[in-house]
């Protein structure tokens, strides 16, 4: 073997079994795959050529002295072709507009240009020496593929160097490792002309950069044969950085898990495949697993993804066969039709699997839509979690009363506690969307510990029972009716406040009482003991509702707004409310109508001969010393 020729023969091996596995896999094509490709094919022709050059050399007395020339002044023209490759690919890591690559690159072809001018109408010159085992070429063309060479990875150096905040830090080593081995190998070369090492060192940092960087299976989810969500998370910042806009189609899986158990990990696996290899079919659209239940796929044209979408919702409603097996899948579809609804939020990607995880439905086949309406809801509930959080942290919580109005007596003898969140802009939450959502975010119970020990607070610091009031009603949360301590922590508030006991109504959801039955019903006899009344909540109709009031020791119930209103409105709910009366009346219960908005509802509610009635006709809720003023006028 001529000279040193083994390290290039040893490098080209190594980038071909690199070229090989890159090519093999399916990649995003995002521009840093594409500019690495063109690296990485820079540096096989490189190398190609510098053993062709070398037996050229060898052989030049033999073949025209045209084709040796031609020959080794293209390897020269390779050297500098990578140099260049490797600047285009610094160049795609810090910007991601394709008009200002596009500048940069055809600004930075010019040196490139001038080394081929040069090869051209220059002649190039070879030295070889059997006994030494020395081989080289010099002259002009080999000076200024040193200069041009040089000139590039300085220029590459520079932008890592002022840019390097907006390279990741892998792309920054692996970018400089090139530069600085490259480098090094050719001033050992420069030295020892023997040692011919550029073309293996180039291999060696492609090598380098591929396990590092640029490994396509690395995005590939194995069970699926799909991308995975770590190349769905890279992906969508992609587009957003190169000014793409983009569709989305995302489908849920019901019930994954109970697949994967009862079928076998192997049938799993099929099942899967197939799926992907369907949604691959679709035209324009790239298909990422991007949950482990979860398929979505990425159009960058909208109509693609209305065809597909029609197609998809087709095909999920029939069953899927794999070798032996049919399986029948329930499925929820997600879809964006436009990016730019989400353009001006930060990380897409944790808002898009915010907003279908919001969308999923267990159990059912469903299609829903995020458009502008659906992230209007999804910041309006950030914002929503950020003030109730603030008001917890700073104290800011206030607690209004909504007076509650005696049949009977003729005037206010209870009344109920609501909370009160600001937001940014000075307006209260409404505590409807307010509750359930600092229930589904840990909030609940210190929300509702804030509120027991501010009416407890309030009741200690006015003297309600002189203006006759019966009691105050406060929501128990779900996890609060699901301690064991809910008794013991209420009478703890009480006595510290010195609040009597009768002066607390609390009240339960339906849902409440039947989740945490066991719970709840030994705290439930403790405080009515003490003296401690119970309401049961949102009261609409069904036999669960009369099994919970059969069960649980209440003393009143409240009739939901919907129910009252539905009476108003549809004359078949007219014998309902006839029989939920009769009912009430005969198990000693007392009945609140909530909702009472007008004069002709009133009047109704009284020849019912309901006990109490609440709503926007008598009172909206009222602040502290609103309500105060309200009782005070009725004497």
């Amino acid at each position: 073997m001529l000279y040193h020729i083994p390290f290039q023969i040893c490098g080209l091996i190594l980038v071909t079994l690199i070229l090989i596995m890159f090519f093999r896999h399916k990649t995003l094509h995002r521009t840093n795959e594409v500019a690495f490709s063109v690296l990485l094919l820079s540096v096989f022709l490189c190398i190609t050529m510098d053993i062709a050059s070398i037996f050229v050399l060898r052989i030049q007395n033999d073949i025209p002295p045209i084709f040796t020339h031609f020959i080794c002044k293209f390897y020269l023209l390779t050297i500098i072709e990578v140099s260049y490759a490797l600047l285009v690919y610094t160049f795609v890591e810090i910007y991601h507009r394709q008009e200002k690559l596009l500048q940069l690159f055809i600004l930075y072809l010019f040196p490139l240009l001038t080394g081929t001018w040069i090869y051209i109408t220059n002649p190039i010159y070879c030295y070889i020496n059997i006994n030494n085992r020395e081989i080289y070429t010099y002259g002009i063309c080999v000076n200024a593929t040193y200069i041009i060479t040089f000139l590039y990875l300085l220029i590459c150096l520079f932008y890592i160097v002022h840019f390097r905040s907006q390279i990741s830090p892998k792309h920054r080593s692996s970018i400089l490792f090139f530069i600085f081995s490259w480098t090094g190998a050719a001033l050992i070369q420069f030295f020892h002309n023997e040692w011919l090492l550029v073309g293996f060192a180039m291999s060696l940092c492609i090598v380098f950069m591929y396990l590092n960087l640029e490994n396509p299976e690395e995005n590939l989810d194995p069970e699926s044969g799909a991308f995975n969500p770590h190349a769905f998370a890279a992906y969508l910042p992609y587009l957003e950085q190169g000014g793409s806009t983009y569709s989305t189609i995302t489908i849920m899986i019901d019930h994954y898990q109970l697949i994967l158990e009862t079928f076998g990990y192997r049938n799993y696996k099929r099942l899967f495949h197939k799926i992907a290899a369907f949604l691959s079919q679709q035209e324009g659209g790239r298909v990422f697993r991007s949950a482990e239940s979860n398929f979505s796929l990425i159009f960058e044209q909208k109509e693609d993804m209305t065809k597909a979408l029609a197609v998809i919702r087709q095909r999920f409603t029939k069953p899927w066969q794999i070798p032996s097996l049919t399986i029948d899948l329930s499925v929820s579809i997600c879809y964006m039709p436009d990016s730019q609804v989400i353009s001006s939020i930060g990380n897409s990607y944790d808002l898009i699997r915010g907003l279908i995880t919001e969308k999923y439905k267990m159990g059912t086949y469903s299609l829903s839509c995020i458009d502008s309406n659906t992230l209007e809801q999804k910041l309006a509930v950030e914002k929503t979690i950020k003030a109730l959080h603030t008001a917890l942290t700073q104290h800011t919580i206030k607690i209004f009363y909504q007076p509650i109005y005696s049949i009977e007596k003729n005037r206010y003898t209870c009344a109920e506690a609501l909370i009160c969140v600001p937001d940014r802009e000075g307006h209260y939450i409404s505590p409807d969307f307010l509750i359930p959502l600092a229930d589904e975010n840990g909030m609940i119970l210190e929300l509702s510990e804030n509120i027991f020990e501010q009416v407890c607070s309030f009741i200690h610091k006015n003297d309600l029972i002189a203006r006759e009031i019966e009691y105050i009603e406060i929501h128990l949360s779900v996890i609060q009716c699901m301690k064991e301590s809910l008794a013991k922590d209420l009478k703890q508030i009480m006595d510290r406040y010195e609040v009597p006991y009768s002066m607390i109504n609390l009240k339960i959801k339906e849902m409440s009482a039947l989740h945490t039955e066991k719970t709840l019903l030994p705290n439930m006899k403790i405080l009515r003991e003490l003296g401690v009344s119970f309401s049961l909540g949102d009261y609409t109709k069904g036999y669960n509702t009369l099994n919970c009031i059969s069960k649980l020791p209440i003393q009143i119930v409240k009739l939901d707004k919907r129910m009252v209103w539905d009476y108003f409105e549809n004359t078949e709910n007219i014998s309902t409310m006839h029989l939920f009366l009769t009912i009430m009346n005969q198990l000693g219960l007392k009945v609140v109508a909530e909702g009472i908005e007008t004069q002709e509802q009133l009047q109704e509610m009284l020849r019912l001969k309901i006990d109490y009635v609440q709503g926007y006709f008598f009172s909206k809720p009222l602040s502290e010393k609103n309500i105060l003023e309200a009782l005070d006028k009725q004497f």
